[in-house]
């Protein structure tokens, strides 16, 4: 048999041919998935860039509303104030650009939008849009929530549950939302909303007085709206020596939040007894597990600077979870405060257990209310609960929320205005 070396050759050349073609497809094709990765890589960069620009515009526009007085006057008092700032290269050359508005929707409440720009080349810019809307309290006397035993600045909205507001009013600044059939509301007085009262057709609600709200006329009591009623504010940690941090610590009754926590640990399965007129937590508080928090009939008023979270199931923090329903008794003293104020959330969980106080509990951010046991919680307020908003959600116990003037007086002092500014929430758009 004999062989043809001349074809053998062919057949040679066209494999190398199909194997550096081959070859160099592979090539293109790492290449390109390494210019692509290249491109997502700095895309991300500059993504990034773009993103803490914005955050830089946010923080500048706050720190300007806390320390700048004139700022500060306009956002806090002034209802129709905006503002706009530029900065380019505010991290040095070459470092991008924001540009700040901040526009009070009402006094004290305030729309931020920053945009940040990051210059990627080639006349391309990779832009951030940061929204937030920020809140302050400004009332300044206990007369601003009138009436009222439950009082909101945003929306009350109550869902599957049985509320009792009793002796006085409810009042919200914006919608207040019955908004399921299995819920029973009764309120002694008004029940206010300066924008809609909207009611589940189903809903079992007894008003003794009048229902005021901006969709409610024909059924109002002369006009069908009413005026909104500013948030009374809480001096909770300014440099004024009548505030309550520094009461606190005038008392030697201040707590880290370090500190309040090895106090649950020491006492659970006890009792925690506060016996100064202001103990205030510099931090938050997670009150679980089987412990009760209490004043004595001698009075006072726990502070809480950031939230507050009682019923999260167990207490963690102790080495080993303590299970069990945390319980709260708390005593009023005619002439001094009394209750619960905190900076920032409030919230009661399905793991409460029983909640008595006489005096006030005050949000500075969003009450929350949800799922508490029929059996095992209960839930009295003998002074009034304030929130910026308030939310209250299958509880099919009743929750009583009695106002009581003497209480208020004595535990919303004339403070300015709260020191905390409370961010609602945070937005971003590319």
């Amino acid at each position: 048999m004999q062989y043809n070396a001349k074809n053998q050759s062919g057949v040679v050349i066209i494999l190398i041919i199909l194997i550096i073609s081959l070859l160099l497809l592979l090539g293109l094709f790492f290449l390109s998935i390494s210019m692509t990765e290249q491109l997502i890589a700095k895309s991300q960069a500059s993504g990034v860039n773009s993103y803490y620009l914005a955050e830089a515009g946010i923080n500048e526009m706050i720190w300007l509303m806390v320390n700048n007085p004139l700022y500060e006057n306009n956002f806090m008092y002034n209802d129709n104030w905006s503002t706009s700032t530029t900065r380019l290269d505010p991290f040095g050359a070459g470092s991008g650009s924001y540009t700040v508005i901040a526009s009070n929707t009402s006094a004290a409440h305030c729309e931020i939008i920053a945009t940040g720009l990051y210059d990627v080349g080639g006349g391309n810019y990779s832009q951030r849009i940061l929204k937030t809307d920020l809140f302050r309290a400004v009332g300044t006397s206990t007369s601003v929530i009138g009436d009222n035993a439950g009082y909101a600045d945003g929306n009350i909205t109550v869902t599957n549950s049985y509320v009792n507001f009793l002796n006085g009013s409810a009042h919200s600044n914006n919608t207040f939302d019955v908004n399921n059939q299995n819920v029973q509301i009764m309120v002694n007085s008004d029940l206010r909303a300066v924008g809609n009262y909207l009611e589940h057709s189903n809903a079992s609600t007894t008003i003794s007085g009048w229902i005021y709200a901006a969709n409610w006329a024909s059924y109002a009591n002369g006009t069908g709206t009413i005026p909104a009623m500013i948030m009374p504010a809480v001096d909770f940690n300014s440099s004024d020596p009548s505030s309550y941090k520094n009461q606190a610590i005038s008392s030697g009754s201040y707590y880290t939040e370090s500190d309040f926590d090895d106090e649950l640990c020491s006492n659970m399965g006890g009792s925690i007894v506060l016996t100064k007129k202001v103990t205030y937590i510099g931090g938050g508080v997670s009150l679980n597990g089987p412990i009760e928090l209490k004043y004595p009939p001698t009075g006072g008023i726990l502070v809480v600077e950031d939230d507050f979270i009682v019923g999260a199931k167990s207490y963690k923090k102790c080495g080993v979870n303590m299970y069990g329903k945390p319980d709260i008794t708390f005593n009023y003293v005619a002439g001094k405060p009394s209750g619960i104020l905190v900076g920032k959330k409030v919230r009661f969980l399905a793991n409460t257990g029983h909640v008595y106080v006489e005096g006030i509990i005050y949000s500075n951010a969003e009450m929350d209310i949800s799922s508490l046991d029929t059996t095992t919680s209960s839930f009295y307020v003998k002074g009034g609960a304030i929130g910026q908003k308030f939310d209250i959600d299958s509880c099919y116990g009743w929750l009583t929320i009695e106002h009581d003037v003497n209480v208020l007086v004595d535990t919303l002092g004339p403070a300015s205005s709260s020191p905390t500014i409370i961010i609602e929430h945070w937005e971003e758009e590319y």
